[in-house]
């Protein structure tokens, strides 16, 4: 009901018996469980069905749906996205289809890479609006119109409330959600279990916590990674690994990169950077080389405690099928 209030308001009075979701996200997944399932339902718009959801010709596969079937609303991955622009770039033969039936583009699950939203809007005329939601709570937060590269998942939806729970004094912290929508909490040995034991839980005052790290500003959420994934450095400071990690994509070399903690003595954590080079710059460097030069360049732009201790540097980031980095295999 609350996705379904959100489209309402953005695309203003619809007949929602004329739309049309493309549902490409799968169903063992809350972005295509919650808006290419329950919402159309709810809705009584048509859904149309896209599986696989992998392999080189999916984008093409996503092109032709959106084309004949008159697509006008659809939520998937960036990787969706991408793979749609890597198929239109491929031939001009797309140049002959028609994609204005497409009305809302909603991104969800992953950050979106630098410059996608902008090819994408460039190709076809369409902007990319963000969410952002759990399995526990739905969708809680969605962009209400394009802002571009501003990096926020958007505000609320209604009858969603936000806070912080912040850890310092950078106003930066946990993320706090409260709605009707949330789980009553986990099944455990047959029985709903709100334990604080639990990374993700309901306190006593209803406010679900997410064990995402983020701040508000103006109202618009940005989320800036994983409560699991603070590195704690010898120094007592607590790390943010988007931070090191946007400071070290800066950098002209580099075509991603991923920030992990490891342990090492008396329980503090190295910073270690995983680090995916675009070999066409990075060519004729050696990786000592490489590794100085990054650690010189994150000495202008970052506190001493958030510079890498480590660079490694690899041909690709282990990713899910959505394309989040798999950290746990890095660490």
């Amino acid at each position: 009901i609350m996705c379904k209030n959100l489209l309402s308001e953005i695309l203003g009075f619809c007949d929602f018996k004329k739309e049309v979701f493309l549902a490409a996200a799968p169903y063992f997944h809350i972005m295509g469980l919650s808006t290419m399932l329950h919402l159309p339902l709810l809705a009584g718009s048509k859904i149309v069905l896209t599986f696989p959801f992998s392999g080189e010709d999916f984008g093409s596969k996503l092109l032709k749906v959106v084309s004949f079937a008159k697509i006008s609303i659809f939520v998937g991955a960036p990787r969706f996205y991408e793979m749609m622009i890597q198929s239109f770039e491929k031939s001009r033969w797309w140049g002959w289809f028609n994609f204005s039936s497409l009305k809302i583009c909603i991104s969800g699950s992953v950050e979106m890479p630098k410059g996608l939203r902008k090819n994408f809007r460039k190709i076809f005329g369409k902007s990319i609006l963000d969410g952002y939601g759990m399995s526990e709570s739905g969708i809680t937060h969605c962009q209400k119109k394009d802002f571009d590269s501003n990096g926020s998942v958007g505000v609320p939806l209604p009858g969603v409330e936000h806070k912080i729970l912040e850890y310092g004094k950078d106003a930066k912290g946990e993320v706090l959600v409260r709605s009707s929508g949330l789980m009553k909490g986990y099944l455990t040995e047959g029985t709903i279990q709100n334990k604080e034991s639990f990374e993700i839980f309901i306190d006593s005052d209803g406010w679900l916590h997410t064990a995402d790290l983020g701040y508000i500003n103006s109202g618009e959420l940005f989320l800036t990674g994983r409560k699991r994934y603070i590195i704690k450095t010898k120094h007592g400071e607590n790390v943010y690994p988007s931070d090191t990690e946007q400071v070290i994509c800066s950098n002209e070399l580099i075509a991603e990169v991923a920030v992990v903690g490891r342990k090492a003595k008396d329980d503090y954590e190295e910073i270690i950077a995983f680090v995916v080079l675009k070999n066409e710059l990075a060519e004729g460097y050696s990786h000592g080389e490489l590794e100085a030069d990054l650690k010189e360049y994150c000495k202008f732009r970052l506190a001493p405690f958030k510079i890498p201790q480590k660079f490694y540097f690899i041909r690709e980031l282990p990713k899910n099928i959505f394309g989040k980095v798999l950290r746990n295999e890095l660490k």
